[in-house]
């Protein structure tokens, strides 16, 4: 109960910053709004400070500074509640209201234990907040094919997120601190709805929600963003909206997932376009604004993600290191692929649903309290993408997100009902959203029970990655294709980290079968060291994923069937060097290997 217990406080308080961070941006000059709701503040702060980490990391400022910026934003938060304070609001929220926030509160403790992907996170995803923690930048990175599809905001958040929490607790971050932000926007929508008993129906379904997520990437954070920027941007005309939170709120959103640059997009053109309906020139001087403004607040970014991956925009803007419009190795000269560059890039948008479902189901909380067709054209939306994604890549991969689409449905159907005194129909829709939560209930639960033996294991782990790490001369670069390379000292040495072999790299690429081209190509990239993980084969032996190579003839089939080929193809590389080149360690289970030999 104690870790649980620090991790509602921890994640509370990483709330409070960013809600400090908030109420400190929206008053600056320009930008103030003394009305602002907590909920909005907590979401504008977390977008600003991705929108500083971007500067944070350009410019390699010290680790240290992160303590000061989760201080400042405390300190912030303080102030708003010391001018915010008003005690007697709270004896008008209904005992059941409360009831219900405990168990939100008690949600968020639990959301520390989630689980890790054993490939994307630990290959991936873990290494950049590691790296901003110990070197304040993400530093180039030739080999993480994450890289090339994040430009670095969420690995900023991340890493002030270790402030508060050690990383094995990262996942509290989005399922913890993004459940309170979501909170806070249905709250910022409906600000009267926590003065309702009604009200903890919604706040119920704000508890229960748990998207399908396969790795550390937000969804909530994601979502509360996009939902906010939507709501500023649609509901608001030109003469109250603020150009410069407007930008805020989309590069956050774009440094987060490079392609939710197609909803900012979208959204600053209908916000144009009703300008021009409504013939208020101003509105369309206000767009071009906060599109340059978004640009200058995005640039550090783009230029962090182009020093590392040789793109701007991948793959907007560039094709990444090797020349593939995808990123992976041999399958840019594929004719058969169903989809140009640009159309790839808005599809991509598609592949992580949740944050457009959710975005979606709250703007329609707006409206569905009048009529149910609010309800239907939101699942029609939801419906429409999926069945897109089935058309195009032939996969019935998404569909596993279906969950979700009933979750917010039913959210949204029990507003529509309660809203309309038809409250007979309320039970049968918790029945049906715990029906489909049950089970991931329950695996959070044994996550939960897991956590232990997690740290645990990172403990012995990074205790063995060190031992191999210091085989290897401090300064001296080094490649690695590791089970855990996250729990290297960054520090010491630079890392280039292998997620999916192929994924990126350097012109003119990595060789896909010959020991003797990858020697010399990573030695013209001035790496003499390579280590690996054999004992484990980097969480990506054969005897796991062998069934990868059985391709089902569809494009994502043919994707996942090339990804493993080449991973498998590169072990037996890093095998046959460690034959004919010097071995400088070997503890039985990794290896360092000198290719200057």
């Amino acid at each position: 109960m104690l870790t649980l217990a620090t991790g509602i406080v921890a994640n509370i308080a990483f709330y409070l910053q960013l809600l400090g961070w908030g109420y400190l941006v929206t008053n600056l000059k320009g930008a103030r709004k003394p009305d602002a709701h907590p909920g909005s503040l907590a979401i504008i702060g977390t977008a600003f400070l991705i929108c500083a980490g971007g500067f944070f990391t350009f410019w390699s400022m010290s680790p240290k500074s992160l303590y000061v910026i989760a201080i400042i934003g405390l300190l912030g938060a303080a102030g708003y509640m010391t001018q915010a304070a008003d005690l007697a609001v709270l004896k008008k929220i209904p005992l059941t209201v409360w009831f219900v926030l405990a168990i939100i509160v008690v949600r968020v403790g639990f959301s520390t234990a989630g689980a890790l992907n054993a490939h994307d996170d630990y290959h991936g995803y873990l290494v950049l907040p590691q790296k901003i923690q110990q070197t304040g930048t993400l530093a180039p990175d030739f080999f993480n094919e994450r890289r090339m599809g994040v430009l670095g905001g969420a690995a900023y958040l991340q890493s002030l997120y270790l402030c508060f929490l050690p990383l094995d607790s990262i996942t509290g971050l989005d399922k913890g601190v993004g459940i309170l932000l979501i909170a806070g926007a249905v709250l910022s929508i409906l600000p009267n709805v926590i003065f309702e008993r009604k009200g903890a129906l919604i706040l119920l379904m704000c508890a229960l929600l748990d998207f399908n997520s396969a790795n550390v990437t937000f969804i909530y954070i994601s979502a509360a963003l996009l939902s906010l920027l939507a709501s500023e941007v649609l509901s608001r005309d030109d003469t109250d909206i603020s150009c410069f939170q407007i930008a805020i709120i989309s590069t956050g959103l774009i440094a987060i997932k490079n392609y939710f640059i197609v909803p900012v997009l979208a959204l600053l053109c209908l916000y144009l376009l009703k300008s021009l309906y409504a013939r208020r020139i101003s509105g369309a001087y206000k767009t071009v604004a906060t599109l340059f403004l978004t640009l200058a607040l995005l640039s550090p970014w783009l230029f962090l993600s182009l020093k590392s991956c040789g793109t701007l925009l991948f793959p907007l803007t560039g094709t990444g290191n090797h020349g593939s419009s995808y990123g992976l190795l041999e399958i840019a000269n594929n004719a058969h692929l169903p989809m140009a560059k640009y159309a790839g890039y808005f599809w991509k948008f598609i592949t992580m649903p949740e944050s457009l479902v959710c975005c979606l189901g709250l703007l329609q909380l707006r409206h569905c309290g009048k009529n149910r067709e609010a309800i239907f054209a939101w699942l029609g939306v939801a419906a429409l993408l999926s069945t897109a994604w089935l058309i195009v890549y032939k996969s019935m991969f998404l569909f596993r997100y279906a969950e979700s689409i009933a979750g917010v449905g039913a959210l949204l159907t029990i507003l529509w009902c309660f809203k309309n005194g038809k409250l007979r129909h309320v039970a049968a829709c918790i029945l049906i959203l715990f029906a489909l939560k049950s089970g991931r209930i329950a695996g959070n639960y044994k996550s939960w029970c897991d956590l232990q033996d997690r740290r645990t294991s990172f403990a012995t782990m990074q205790t063995s990655m060190l031992k191999m790490q210091a085989a290897i001369p401090s300064k001296a670069p080094m490649a690695i294709f590791a089970s855990h390379p996250f729990l290297l000292d960054f520090s010491r040495n630079p890392v280039h980290v292998f997620d999916h072999y192929g994924g990126a790299s350097p012109p003119p690429g990595l060789p896909p079968n010959n020991e003797a081209l990858l020697k010399k190509y990573l030695l013209a990239q001035g790496i003499r060291y390579l280590a690996f993980s054999y004992g484990d084969h980097a969480n990506y032996g054969r005897n796991r994923y062998s069934s990868r190579l059985l391709s089902d003839g569809s494009p994502y089939g043919e994707r996942v069937r090339r990804l493993a080929l080449l991973n498998f193809n590169f072990q037996d590389m890093i095998l046959s060097l460690g034959r004919s080149e010097k071995i400088v360690f070997d503890d039985g289970s990794n290896l360092v290997i000198d290719l200057s030999g």
